[in-house]
Formats: structure tokens, C-alpha cells, sequence
């Protein structure tokens, strides 16, 4: 009795890690689906997977890094143009976790206020000016837009000791922490704005 109460244990556990395993891919941002089926489609260079509310979708093949199975083995997908001198196999993969560890810590929590206070302060101030407050979302636009050309300086805190190649981590990190610099000013311009925009409508209506 014993032994067949541990024999139907032992199937049920296995069974759990059947059903909760899945195939994970890597993208080349740093991001990682996973999904119980996936598949690539080599006439149209994509890879098709179910997402969690089993609805198809893709991804393009150029921008997976790699795809491993629901037993963990990894296949490379990432093959560099040696001509147009891209990032290398390894060198990339460190770039990648720069670009996760960035994802996860990294919180420019000062971009976005200080969009938010050029989108309320622009939008609030400009009807006392005589200005249409229409006109006056241009100036969060503009800040936001001046974003792209600005080389902010990000620091990183913590390089992996057992990090093979530094530079392209901290390389990975900063691109990825210039992305949520600029995203978090877009946020912040655009709620301010907003709020501007309802505060001179109440002015207006009463």
C-alpha cells in the first residue's frame, strides 16, 4: 500500500513538472517569453508561440537571441553580421543581462518627474500669458523630444565579478536605462499635461 501511495505520488510530481514546463526565448532586449509551444516558421523567419491566454503570436527571428527548451537546453539563434561588425555571440549575452539588470533596478524616477513638471507647469501657465492652452503642449513635446539628443550620464552600481566581458554589460545597462530615461519623461510630460490641460478646463467652467 505504501509503496503504491509513493509510486502515484511520484507521477503526480512528475506530471506538475510536465505541465509547468515551458520553452523560453530570449530576445535580443533583454526580454523573455515563455511559452508551451513554440515554433519557427522558416518561410516567413519567425517564431510563433501560444502567450499565457493561448493567443498566437510572433517574433521575428532577428531579434531572438536564444530558445530553449522545457528542459533548459539553449540553442543560439543570435548569429552576428561580421561585415556590419555586430556585437559577438558571448559579448552579446553580457550586453543582454546588462540590458535585464537595467530592466529591474534601474528607475529614473527624476526623468519623469521632471516631465511631469514642464507638462503641468507649461499647460497651467500659458492661459495667463494669453496663450491658447492648446499651444501650450508644444513645450513638454519639445522637452521630451530634446531627450533623444541628450547624452545623459547613467551610472551603474553593480558589475557581475564573474561578468566576461564588463564593457558590453555596462554598455547593455546604459542603453537600456536611456530607453526608460526617455519613456519615464513621455509618462510624466504627458500626466501633467493632462492634468494641466483639466485644471484650465475647470478654470473655464467656473
Amino acid at each position: 500500500m505504501k509503496n503504491r501511495k509513493l509510486i502515484l505520488l511520484l507521477i503526480l510530481v512528475l506530471l506538475t513538472i510536465k505541465v509547468g514546463a515551458q520553452n523560453t526565448l530570449l530576445l535580443l532586449d533583454g526580454s523573455v517569453i515563455k511559452s508551451k509551444k513554440i515554433e519557427y516558421k522558416d518561410s516567413l523567419k519567425v517564431y510563433n508561440y501560444l502567450n499565457k491566454k493561448n493567443k498566437s503570436r510572433w517574433v521575428e527571428k532577428d531579434f531572438v537571441y536564444s530558445i530553449s527548451n522545457s528542459t533548459g537546453v539553449e540553442k543560439i539563434v543570435y548569429q552576428p553580421d561580421k561585415l556590419s561588425q555586430e556585437i559577438g555571440i558571448k559579448e552579446m549575452r553580457s550586453f543582454i543581462k546588462g540590458e535585464q539588470y537595467a530592466h529591474s533596478n534601474y528607475k529614473p524616477y527624476l526623468a519623469g518627474t521632471s516631465g511631469f513638471v514642464v507638462g503641468l507647469g507649461s499647460t497651467v501657465s500659458f492661459p495667463y500669458l494669453g496663450i491658447t492652452a492648446f499651444y501650450s503642449t508644444l513645450i513638454p513635446l519639445t522637452y521630451v523630444g530634446t531627450q533623444v539628443f541628450i547624452k545623459h550620464k547613467v551610472k551603474i552600481m553593480n558589475v557581475p565579478s564573474d561578468s566576461a566581458y564588463p564593457d558590453f554589460y555596462i554598455k547593455g545597462f546604459r542603453d537600456k536605462a536611456v530607453k526608460k530615461r526617455f519613456i519615464y519623461t513621455i509618462i510624466g510630460s504627458v500626466v501633467g499635461s493632462g492634468i494641466g490641460l483639466g485644471i484650465n478646463a475647470y478654470r473655464l467652467t467656473h
